[in-house]
């Protein structure tokens, strides 16, 4: 930090230019140790260099380099002295950022009372704390493996949802559909990554080699997003050549590079493919990988940001809805062999039901849930009289807010309005994103936007889908969401690298008008539903059975020909269909794209279940109406919540409402008027593991290795006896090597110093001994993991008998939950339990084997194998 002021002390004075201070400075930024709060930290240096150097360009102006400013002296709480040249610059509009300047060149931040922030911004507190990069965060690491180790080097979990969640994905059966929910930045990505680099040996298998190896499809809401992971995901695999390498599909993409795509998926050698719903559904890719997975050589569909799939508002994409039906047929090309895994960071009761319905397989569903609300944001509501009121409260207040900086307005003409606002008060580095913005224009977007070119960004809730930057500090709303679920969504967009950010909401009375209107405008009503059908069914090509028939997604209802067509037609079309899907009346058998047509609109074949309902206009009204009104009370229902809230923030905590949202969660709030008002800032309770449904298929038991086997044929319990003070650390690998490769699945280690931990870790099986286990220590025996573990179980008691008498509750416990579990007690046989009051050779029926013992048997028997 020293050094990174020492820059800008320099450059403020004239004695570096901008250009060089930042060159100095992002050298310090990508430095492999540099940590994330440096980084977030330097990065309002990258913006005020930024600024200083575009000023003399008309690109930047005083009010942007004044924010940042502002920013450095409260993120580093050290004024500055900067050179005449720079305070002639800045003076000006100095007190709209709170700034003190004296005629010796010292510049430091308002400290007087309420530090000279608008009265509306109600916690001053909050927004210092995100100046300061208080940190909010709550790390709970816990014990990793050897393919985690293997894969990334890292020796421990980021958490014990991580790691359940990792457990979970390693040990799922063909045909198995898995859902999960980690909140933004719990290294959700690993669920896919770590299966996947285990079956394939870090993309050194091809497909058809082995059953578990083969292709994992994840599918992302953009282009940008799939090339982002794509390059995460690459300096994991370091396989010899680019087909066994991680890859990014794109339709505009170079020929040449898409060959090189479409050769690695037909002979199956690409561990990882990340694409676009788009790239999957509209063009040839699809198709080839149909193929590839009738020779089983697609191992896992993977949908990243899984609750796009239920968002059926305008904004919703083609590419999205028939992913359920393109998973269908990926199923039964590869005979229902295709594991399934959906992803996500908010699932609100009625999108996982709708995602159990488009994707869940009877008997082969598992949901795991990690819901948890994010610590890092503060919030406030304020409400103004008038739009010119609002106007000017958000202009004066900017000034006071941290950046980055996302504006949410609720239309495209509020967005365009605000950044005209924002730029008549001075400021420069302002953009605008929104449901009109061009796939190209996105792109750019979203590359000034991780390059910190870009301080405010005004969007609509089109800016959300892909974007990942970790340092967002403030969230405006300048409306009312049409949901809690948006809000805090978007909310989420903030306080990603763990430290305190800030949202606040400004609204005005006829913003509940707004969105009214556009709810009702998003929302398929059971008149439009069955106008949409009856056209779509008159218009039916036959298929091969009489109950069956082709479906154009380009069809058009006369009545409506004049008011929704081109794509926004086709996604209504789509959307109806599924609905029809989703309420028992059709059951959907494939898609297809015509290779006639260049508008490349689909077709959807689809089966009848019930057709009397479904040739008749009235009678399909009938069906049809009662469940609409039951959707149309759920939205009507999540509005009302969300005003509530606005309109009431000082009557409940926020976060009371979100477990109301998300009833997996638990209270979590950083802050809001309710907690600061009754002085309970900070409310956190840790997050729990569920399991809503879980998949009825039978894993397969596992045997215990030959070694060991004698010793437990009518016992369930094994004495490796030793005197576990003669167990030091270089022991540890030794013994854990052999129990795992006698294939024992579960190991309970005692408390290790770090430097065993990493031995324990680097020499442990990793990937390319094709052998799953799980390390589990003192901290984790209280959490759900009891029920994912099969087979054998090895625990390595200490010698505190405190902790050593908490392994044996647990052991006790889990003996009693399954009547098939044994266990390997590494274990001084006199030491006693102290419930029991009896040694535990005393208190277990059991056989004993010798450690030392043990391990000549398996090294003898690694001798004879290696020879």
């Amino acid at each position: 930090m020293n050094r990174c002021y020492e820059i800008a002390e320099e450059a403020l004075q004239g004695r570096l230019t901008p250009e060089t201070a930042l060159q100095k400075l992002e050298k310090i930024r990508n430095e492999k140790t540099v940590s994330t709060e440096l980084r977030s930290a330097t990065s309002c240096l990258v913006r005020l260099f930024q600024s200083m150097s575009s000023i003399s360009l008309k690109q930047a102006t005083a009010m942007d380099l004044a924010s940042h400013l502002r920013q450095f002296i409260l993120t580093f709480q050290r004024k500055i002295v900067i050179s005449k040249e720079w305070i002639k610059s800045i003076q000006p509009v100095a007190e709209k950022f709170g700034l003190v300047m004296y005629s010796d060149g010292e510049t430091d931040v308002n400290t007087q009372v309420n530090g000279g922030y608008p009265d509306w911004i109600s916690s001053p507190e909050a927004v210092n704390d995100a100046y300061q990069l208080k940190v909010r965060k709550q790390r709970d690491q816990v014990l990793g493996d050897g393919v985690l180790h293997s894969m990334t080097q890292f020796t421990h979990y980021q958490s014990r949802t991580q790691k359940q969640l990792v457990q979970s994905a390693m040990q799922m059966l063909p045909g198995e559909t898995l859902t999960i929910c980690l909140p933004t930045g719990g290294g959700k990505s690993l669920v896919s990554l770590l299966p996947t680099f285990f079956d394939t040996e870090g993309g050194t298998l091809k497909g058809g080699i082995r059953e578990t190896s083969g292709i994992t499809v994840v599918v992302v809401p953009t282009v940008g997003l799939a090339i982002d992971q794509k390059n995460a995901a690459s300096k994991y695999f370091n396989a010899r050549e680019e087909k066994y390498r991680p890859q990014a599909y794109r339709s505009e993409m170079p020929q040449a590079e898409k060959d090189l795509i479409f050769e690695g998926v037909k002979e199956g050698t690409i561990p990882l493919l990340f694409t676009s719903p788009e790239s999957l559904v509209l063009g040839p890719l699809g198709q080839i990988l149909l193929t590839s997975a009738a020779r089983g050589q697609v191992n896992r569909f993977v949908i990243d940001e899984a609750h796009i799939v239920v968002d059926w508002g305008n904004s919703f994409r083609t590419g999205f809805q028939l992913l359920s039906a393109y998973h269908k047929q990926l199923l039964e090309r590869s005979s229902g062999k295709v594991k399934t895994i959906l992803m996500s960071a908010t699932l609100t009761p009625w999108t996982s039901k709708v995602l159990k319905d488009l994707f869940g397989v009877e008997g082969k569903y598992t949901e795991v849930r990690c819901d948890g609300l994010r610590y890092e944001p503060a919030y406030m509501v304020d409400k103004a009289i008038t739009e010119e009121n609002r106007f000017a409260k958000i202009t004066r207040g900017i000034g006071f807010l941290p950046r980055p900086l996302i504006l949410y307005v609720n239309t495209i003409e509020h967005a365009t309005k605000w950044v005209e606002r924002l730029k008549d008060e001075g400021y420069s580095r302002v953009n605008q994103f929104t449901g009109d913005t061009k796939d190209n224009e996105r792109r750019e977007l979203l590359r000034q936007w991780n390059e910190n070119s870009i301080d405010i960004m005004v969007a609509t809730s089109a800016f959300g889908m892909g974007v990942d930057k970790a340092d967002v500090r403030t969230i405006i709303h300048c409306g009312i969401p049409e949901s809690l679920n948006r809000y805090y969504q978007e909310v989420g967009r903030s306080g990603r690298d763990g430290f305190a950010s800030v949202s606040l909401v400004c609204y005005i009375k006829n913003d509940i008008e707004i969105v009214r209107g556009q709810v009702s405008r998003q929302f398929l009503t059971a008149e439009l539903l069955v106008d949409r059908w009856m056209a779509l069914f008159e218009n039916a090509e036959p298929g091969e059975r009489a109950d069956e028939m082709w479906l154009n997604m380009a069809t058009q209802r006369e009545k409506l020909k004049d008011t929704v067509s081109g794509a926004r037609n086709e996604n209504w079309n789509v959307a109806t269909v599924l609905l029809m899907v989703r309420n028992g009346l059709l059951e959907l058998v494939e898609f297809e794209r015509s290779e006639v047509d260049t508008s490349n609109v689909p077709r959807l074949k689809v089966r009848t279940l019930v057709y009397s309902s479904l040739n008749d206009a009235q009678t399909l009204l009938r069906v049809i109406t009662p469940e609409r009104e039951r959707e149309k009370d759920r939205v009507i229902e999540e509005l009302e919540v969300i005003k509530e809230y606005l309109y009431h923030p000082a009557d409940r905590c926020l976060s009371d409402y979100l477990v109301e949202t998300y009833p997996y969660s638990e209270t979590v709030c950083g802050g809001c008027t309710y907690c600061v008002n009754n002085g309970q800032y900070l409310r956190y309770n840790a997050t729990k593991i569920n399991f809503p449904f879980r998949s009825r298929l039978k894993k397969e038991s596992v045997t215990i290795g030959d070694t060991l086997f004698p010793y437990l044929i009518g016992f369930r319990h094994l004495l490796m006896t030793t005197s576990l003070q003669h167990v030091k650390g270089d022991d540890y690998p030794v013994i854990i090597q052999a129990l795992i490769n006698t294939n024992i699945r579960t190991i309970v280690l005692p408390p290790l110093d770090d430097n065993v931990i990493r031995t324990i870790m680097a020499q442990s099986p990793d990937e390319s001994k094709k052998r799953h286990y799980l390390f589990l220590q003192q901290e984790e025996l209280q959490y759900p993991y009891a029920k994912e573990i099969d087979g054998p179980v090895a625990i390595i008691y200490p010698s505190d008998l405190t902790i050593a008498n908490l392994f044996y509750t647990w052991m006790k416990k889990l003996y009693h939950q399954s009547e098939e579990t044994v266990f390997i007690h590494i274990v001084d046989p006199e030491m006693k339990i102290l419930d029991e009051g009896k040694s535990i050779r005393d208190v277990l029926d059991h056989l004993s084997l010798p450690l030392d013992e043990f391990l000549a048997k398996h090294q003898r028997k690694a001798d004879i194998a290696l020879y």
